[in-house]
């Protein structure tokens, strides 16, 4: 049962591109080891809810994990080798509030992750799901990060080929956003991102860049790369004049 709830979820989320999405809130959560952690899931209008269910993942790009199952009914269903104490899905309705909850007792270094709410609807809204919230389990302080952006060098434009390198350093915790956008337009093309690394000082690097042709970096104007550390409440964005570089 718990290998056919979690497979049918993922196989519905990972097809559908129009599911409609909401805001998780705070975007990440910041915790010592052993403590009690309790993550939101806020829903305007439960009339039609049916269940819901809490997944994770560890890092962008990983797959996601199916850790809890709550029906309309309040019965709980936990994932494969979730612990059931620790793991808690709850439902608060008082007056129509209609919020869910996932409260994570005693929580480790291995809880730590990106958790998404997903709600199933009877009526025409079918699933929808939160943007998810990081975890983090640290008993160091939080540090935002420093953003270097490197232009192509003229030797390699030579070649036909331009790379523009982001270089993300001295942030904690780890869970870190990088964006490129050409001319205002993010892009996903030819983006190549390092996980995070853990340095001597005990703290994150991250190096992103994007590859474009020579010609692509002499017609687009503006190059960006933008960063996003939610732990530290920190946007930054670099941005090249291409044509006055």
């Amino acid at each position: 049962m718990v290998y056919m709830l979690g497979f049918l979820f993922f196989m519905f989320l990972s097809n559908t591109g129009g599911i409609t999405k909401f805001t998780q809130n705070p975007p990440a959560v910041t915790v010592a080891p052993g403590a009690t952690v309790t993550l939101s899931c806020p829903q305007h209008d439960d009339n039609e809810a049916k269940s819901m269910g809490w997944y994770r993942q560890v890092e962008p790009g990983k797959m996601l994990q199916y850790v809890v199952y709550l029906t309309k009914d309040l019965g709980i269903i936990h994932g494969d080798r979730i612990e059931r104490d620790r793991f808690v899905p709850s439902r608060d309705a008082p007056m129509g509030s209609n919020s869910y909850f996932l409260t994570i007792r005693n929580a480790t270094k291995e809880d730590e992750a990106k958790y998404f709410c997903v709600i199933w609807f009877l009526g025409s809204w079918g699933f929808v799901r939160g943007n998810g919230t990081w975890l983090h389990v640290t008993g160091k302080p939080t540090s935002a990060p420093t953003v270097w952006l490197f232009p192509p060098s003229s030797d390699e434009l030579a070649t036909g080929m331009g790379t523009i390198c982001c270089l993300v350093k001295g942030f904690y915790p780890r869970s870190v956003e990088v964006l490129w956008s050409v001319d205002g337009d993010v892009t996903s093309e030819s983006v190549s991102t390092t996980p995070p690394v853990l340095d001597k000082e005990n703290v994150y690097n991250v190096n992103s860049c994007l590859l474009l042709t020579a010609s692509e970096w002499k017609h687009h104007s503006f190059i960006s790369c933008t960063v996003r550390h939610d732990p530290s409440s920190t946007i930054i964005q670099k941005s090249f004049n291409s044509k006055h570089t």
